[in-house]
């Protein structure tokens, strides 16, 4: 299912098993605007989704909370071994409808991108996500991967449209990966905002894709 909205924030494909999580991206846009918009004077540091995997899963619980549901990171779960058998472990993250279903357990993986890149060989983190969340022994489980996007200076000034035609272009490609649910969150006051260096670059948003580990 396409359902492209702008280049500010838009979910590009959603699998109909995922459709519970359409107001959860909603929300993890809106936190992650929320968020630049407190930080916006901290120009000297990174946007705050551009680090870690940890940030990627915060702004997602985030977004599920604002959607109405529950999250929890770092959940003590039940998972298969390599030996096959069941033990005891945790999960990056769950999300769940305030009466229990549906619900998932979510493995999440991180991965910088530049213009211009193969977004084929993005898949990797996302599949190895993927078969992280395919031990998960409780409820569905879904492979999620953050990318936040890089563009510098030079690049942006160099292409016809700027950032938000590098964005639009990037999109485009990122929606042709054919994953379960693929959405993006580039705040306008992240498209204009460079970083504090030497060559004060852009770290404009970012995308995130998730695939069942079915």
């Amino acid at each position: 299912m396409m359902a492209q909205t702008s280049i500010e924030f838009g979910i590009g494909t959603i699998r109909e098993d995922l459709t519970w999580l359409r107001p959860v991206v909603k929300g993890w846009h809106i936190a992650i605007e929320e968020t630049c918009a407190v930080l916006e004077s901290d120009e000297k540091n990174e946007p705050p989704y551009a680090s870690t995997e940890q940030a990627g899963v915060s702004f997602l619980a985030a977004g599920a909370w604002k959607a109405g549901m529950v999250a929890v990171a770092e959940l003590s779960v039940v998972k298969l071994g390599s030996d096959g058998n069941p033990r005891n472990g945790r999960t990056d993250l769950l999300i769940a409808d305030k009466n229990g279903q549906p619900a998932a357990d979510l493995e999440a993986k991180f991965e910088f991108v530049q213009p211009g890149g193969d977004w084929a060989a993005r898949k990797v983190n996302l599949e190895l996500a993927v078969s992280e969340a395919r031990r998960n022994q409780l409820r569905t489980n879904i492979g999620v991967c953050f990318y936040p996007l890089f563009v510098s200076e030079s690049w942006a000034n160099e292409v016809p449209g700027g950032i938000d035609a590098i964005i639009g272009n990037e999109i485009e490609k990122a929606i042709a990966l054919n994953v379960d649910l693929l959405a993006w969150s580039f705040p306008a006051i992240m498209r204009k905002r460079k970083s504090q260096g030497g060559n004060r670059d852009f770290w404009p948003g970012l995308f995130v894709a998730m695939r069942m580990a079915v």
